[in-house]
């Protein structure tokens, strides 16, 4: 016999950290683009450091994907022992393409024709039209703004289009044994999936290499449905909830030292650090969706809560609004490829402001008429991206 149907499901705080995990993106990548540097060593050194962890505010939403996706999922099979595959691939057609192609249509067409901006000459267009961008990545490495964010959007549109069969055919008692052999082959490919002894960075765009993100986010979904496992991290002490978060904000800032320590070693080092802290943003995920004794519940801020929601058009608009303020700072004639530090200051607010602002009017003006419709699709929690 069925279940009835369910109610909406939402978890506190996390939008709140979807904005945390994309102003990380949006900093890295502002520092990258302006080539700031400062005099200063201990700042440049923790400049060096955080730049070092670029991709961990990808790798945090991916862990959340994996885990909204597949909680999603469970949740559907659990209360109607199916899965419209119809509903759920067009809702997240309704959610990502809109704003996606937008995206697109502004950096090959509109930039180009108004501005000086032509875009890197390798850039194989058609791969993104067909959200393979990571793999244009993987041949060419990151050549303009666009390879910058939407290779991430491609490879968790791939995971959209087989993760619901997976879910739907695997067992749920089997579940946790395929998600671990995900991992372990995602693991494996970033240490033995190219040719040579040193760690080629084009390898983390590939499909493979980002798995294991997604796989541990589905493991703590499987793990949610779990009553001990729920009542574990609910009663967890607060001095442990520290302990963890020393130990993985400490891990995320000095593997640059363990690299230089043991240089020989450091492919497998660059292979297998950001598996232990995909981890860690899983705890993260955990301990802000169930702990009674949190330090601090991010959710308390209500601004990055609010735009945590819209962190989505965040995501999307915030290169473009980084490169719309470098031609505005290059035409009143300030020097944008070595600014001081007031000015990359200026560059870092207003590139902000204009993300925030963009994506404020683009989420209730354009983005909401397609919400709208995915709104009325028949199962619907509510898990926004």
């Amino acid at each position: 016999m069925k279940n009835p149907k369910p109610q909406s499901v939402y978890f506190q705080n996390l939008d709140a950290l979807r904005f945390i995990a994309f102003f990380a993106v949006f900093v890295q990548h502002i520092f990258k683009v302006s080539y700031y540097k400062t005099d200063n060593k201990t700042a440049s050194d923790l400049i060096d450091r955080f730049l070092m962890n670029a991709n961990s505010g990808v790798s945090f939403f991916f862990v959340l994907s994996g885990f909204l996706i597949t909680y999603l999922l469970l949740k559907e099979k659990e209360h109607t022992a199916t899965i419209s595959f119809s509903t759920f691939y067009l809702k997240r057609t309704l959610r990502i393409w809109p704003l996606y192609f937008l995206i697109l249509f502004i950096t090959f067409v509109l930039v180009p024709y108004f501005s000086y901006y032509k875009g890197s000459p390798d850039t194989d267009k058609s791969m993104y039209v067909f959200f393979l961008g990571n793999f244009d990545l993987v041949k060419h490495g990151v050549g303009n703004f666009l390879s910058s964010i939407l290779w991430s959007i491609s490879i968790e549109e791939q995971f959209y289009l087989f993760w619901p069969l997976l879910i739907s055919f695997i067992p749920l008692k089997h579940l946790p044994k395929f998600l671990i052999v995900l991992i372990i082959f995602s693991i494996w490919y970033r240490i033995y999936g190219h040719s040579g002894k040193s760690f080629n960075l084009k390898l983390t765009y590939h499909t493979f290499s980002c798995l294991y993100t997604l796989a541990i986010g589905a493991i703590l979904a499987h793990l949610s449905f779990k009553e001990n496992f729920i009542l574990k991290v609910k009663n967890m002490n607060k001095y442990f909830i520290l302990f963890i978060y020393l130990i993985g904000f400490v891990l995320l800032f000095t593997h640059y030292d363990l690299l230089k320590l043991e240089p020989r070693g450091s492919h497998y080092l660059v292979s297998l650090l950001p598996v232990v802290h995909a981890f860690f943003f899983a705890f993260i995920v955990a301990e802000q969706i169930y702990a009674e004794n949190s330090l601090f519940k991010v959710g308390n801020i209500s601004i990055f809560t609010t735009l945590g929601q819209i962190s989505y058009g965040l995501y999307c608009y915030h290169m473009l609004s980084i490169f719309i303020t470098f031609v505005i700072f290059t035409n009143l004639k300030y020097n944008t490829e070595a600014p001081d530090t007031a000015l990359f200051i200026s560059e870092l607010f207003l590139s902000l402001g204009l993300t925030i602002l963009t994506s404020h009017l683009s989420y209730h003006y354009f983005e909401k008429k397609f919400l709208a419709y995915k709104n009325k699709l028949s199962y619907a929690p509510k898990i926004v991206r």
